[in-house]
């Protein structure tokens, strides 16, 4: 059994009435980060410490939209502006920009620590793991001895420790939607290459994740530039492919990956 823990860093969420809402370009917003005041708009482990300046962007799930921050407007309340007009899913990631505005608050690590000691998983993903000290925090707060820990690597501070990370992991997944956000967009081809040739170098397994084929959801024919990301990964020889649950026919994809692999030599 492979279980996926929010933690040492999990990501705050933005929880609205509506299960689905669209936001318009140029409205504003009011965003509520105590559970205890009714809001329309609802901010989830928000670290009180991130400090908001006019104009930051605060990015909503894997980019469909973006809010620029206005003002504050009470110790638990905050204004923004919709960037961008989109449609938003209730629960979805709000991003502030840096991993450090992200934390695991202690009420929420012991209701992990239950749930591990209750079913005893096989493995153990951890969430924006940015250096090997952590994980032998966690192997000994949650007792992981018998347990292989699956570390992601989702930042900037992850992809620089990444050697530290690997040799304290058993498996290496790169979340590739949550290090577009929290990394340079510009590095995120480089950094998969390094993540793959330290997880291979050191003889540890190595996932890639986050808008695989992403051009083949509803069954439709996939993009040229994801037959070659998906071609290259197969070069590359990681050892495993995570798809977003939006691919319908997973049979498409299962085909067109055994193609591509019996055409490399």
């Amino acid at each position: 059994m492979i279980i996926d823990i929010p933690c040492p860093r999990e990501k705050s969420r933005l929880f609205f009435s509506q299960n689905e809402f669209k936001f318009i370009k140029n409205s504003c917003y009011i965003f509520n980060i105590s559970s205890l005041k009714k809001s329309n708009y609802y901010i989830s482990d928000f670290n009180k410490n991130t400090h908001l300046k006019k104009y930051d962007e605060l990015v909503f799930g894997d980019g469909e939209g973006k809010f620029i921050f206005n003002k504050r407007i009470t110790d638990d309340m905050f204004e923004v502006i919709a960037k961008d007009s989109f449609k938003g899913f209730s629960g979805k990631a709000i991003h502030f920009g840096v991993s450090s505005s992200m934390h695991c608050n202690r009420e929420n690590i012991v209701e992990y620590e239950k749930f591990i000691k209750s079913i005893k998983p096989n493995m153990i993903a951890f969430s924006f793991v940015e250096n090997g000290k952590e994980l032998d925090n966690l192997r000994f707060l949650f007792n992981l001895e018998n347990t292989k820990i699956i570390s992601k690597i989702e930042s900037s501070n992850g992809i620089d420790n990444i050697k530290d990370i690997v040799d304290k992991s058993d498996i290496i997944l790169y979340g590739r939607g949550d290090a577009r956000i929290y990394c340079s967009a510009s590095k995120l081809g480089i950094n998969q290459k390094k993540i793959i040739d330290v997880a291979h170098k050191n003889g540890k397994e190595i996932f890639i994740a986050t808008g695989v084929l992403s051009s083949m959801k509803d069954g439709k024919l996939p993009q040229p530039s994801d037959i070659i990301d998906v071609t290259q990964m197969i070069v590359d020889k990681v050892n495993g492919i995570v798809f977003g649950a939006d691919i319908k026919n997973m049979q498409l994809v299962l085909d067109l990956i055994h193609d591509i692999d019996s055409e490399i030599i």
